[in-house]
């Protein structure tokens, strides 16, 4: 039983149509890689009034409640 490595020395022309193959994968992966365009467009609006979230008195307001909310739990488990 011969190996392959066996049949590609006793075929020298289907090696080198195999390799020349395998480098013209290579060539062409490494050529669509290196073309695709690597751009990404970023639009920041830092203009405006923003979402409700980023308002600083919302904060303020939703801490005062929970700290309402937890005095309330816990002084009613004085009782």
């Amino acid at each position: 039983m011969h190996t392959f490595t066996s049949f590609l020395t006793r075929h020298p022309y289907l090696t080198a149509f195999l390799i020349f193959l395998a480098t013209g994968r290579l060539r062409l992966y490494a050529q669509t890689s290196t073309t695709t365009p690597n751009e990404v467009d970023i639009n920041i609006n830092v203009e405006g009034d923003g979402t409700w979230y980023s308002a600083w008195w919302v904060w303020v307001l939703g801490i005062a409640i929970f700290l309402i909310i937890i005095v309330a739990i816990v002084s009613a488990g004085r009782k």
